[in-house]
């Protein structure tokens, strides 16, 4: 990984110059190098790469696995100016892109704090990397990154996300993975596309999906809407689907919680309970006949609330909670535990 910023010019000289040693190294095979894909997270940009190193058969070579890592690690020191990790495949082909395991920290207080986050990820991996049983511990989370967050209810940005979408759209399907049509679901969703976000969930469930609902990757139709037909079986697309469904049901944008943001026009009467949104608050929903008649608010951690009430008038149950009201948007000071419920006054 080059460092944020980095032009996909700058990865990719990386790469060339790890896929030369390693194709010096005796034992292994052949190297095959992509810039602008990060093979953990299956995640693209401009500053990360992957290099996929094939080794020889064992018939063939005298070193294993880890000792040719422990070779590459030494011989790649003196490439400056990026971060290069090193890591086996998985000893189940199928469960994960990698050897080892991962962890994931949830910044549960809801500060959104991402300097904040990158210390304690950092101190975290510092620690992680001083246990004798562990080794080549590492983290790409990073705070740095110069993004822009763009918001489908800006009209510059929508056609920036529209033209997005129609671009993806042109490619077509054929080289996807049952993951790929969960994480599209979630995209439309995004944009509050909710029947294209329906579509791409019920393609995920029926065409790549085993029947005791296990995600196989890939087509399992004959090659319907991909033409990738194998089926290792892996979860990710499973969580991603459930993601999809979340983000029908409610979302946070700026900070403020909107429920409801991209129901399809059948889903008449729905309701949700306790699902999470930002700044560690569990909220529950109610809708009947296309209007929605409840909302419930509990803070975890307590802090301020922003929600953008779906109902023109509304009354709390709470009636000496107090709040402001601007825009059609409700703000109050949660204590920690705290619960709200804020109910249609009738439009």
């Amino acid at each position: 990984m080059t460092p944020p910023g980095s032009t996909l010019e700058r990865t990719d000289e990386i790469a060339d110059q790890l896929q030369k040693i390693a194709g010096e190294i005796e034992d292994v095979k052949s190297v095959s190098s992509l810039a602008g894909f990060e093979i953990l997270s299956e995640g693209t940009g401009a500053n990360s790469g992957t290099c996929l190193v094939n080794l020889k058969n064992w018939k063939e070579r005298k070193h294993s696995v880890q000792q040719v890592i422990s070779e590459l690690e030494e011989r790649t020191k003196s490439i400056k100016g990026a971060t290069i990790e090193y890591f086996p495949p998985p000893a189940v082909p199928g469960y994960g892109a990698a050897g080892g395991f991962e962890l994931r920290l949830l910044d549960k207080a809801g500060t959104g704090d991402y300097k904040l986050m990158e210390k304690v990820s950092n101190d975290f991996v510092k620690e992680l990397s001083q246990r004798p049983e562990l080794e080549s511990v590492f983290t790409f989370y990073s705070a740095s990154y110069p993004q822009y967050m763009l918001n489908i209810d800006n009209d510059k940005d929508r056609q920036i996300i529209e033209a997005s979408i129609r671009q993806i759209e042109s490619k077509g399907t054929n080289q996807w993975c049952g993951y790929s049509f969960s994480w599209m679901a979630c995209i439309y969703a995004r944009a509050r596309q909710a029947e294209n976000a329906i579509k791409q969930l019920e393609i995920f469930a029926s065409n790549f999906c085993s029947a005791n609902s296990f995600h196989l990757n890939g087509d399992q139709k004959g090659g319907q809407y991909s033409s990738v037909t194998y089926r290792p079986f892996t979860l990710e697309g499973n969580f991603a689907f459930a993601q999809g469904v979340h983000e029908l049901l409610v979302q946070c944008r700026n900070g403020r919680i909107e429920v409801f943001p991209a129901v399809p026009v059948q889903w008449k009467d729905v309701s949700f309970k306790t699902l999470r949104a930002e700044g560690a608050f569990l909220v529950s929903a109610n809708r009947e006949g296309g209007v929605v008649t409840e909302v419930t608010v509990k803070a975890e951690q307590g802090g301020r609330l922003e929600l953008k009430l779906p109902f023109k008038t509304f009354f709390i149950t709470n009636l000496q909670k107090k709040y402001e009201l601007a825009n059609g948007i409700l703000e109050a000071e949660m204590e920690k535990g705290e619960t709200i419920i804020i109910k249609n006054g009738y439009e």
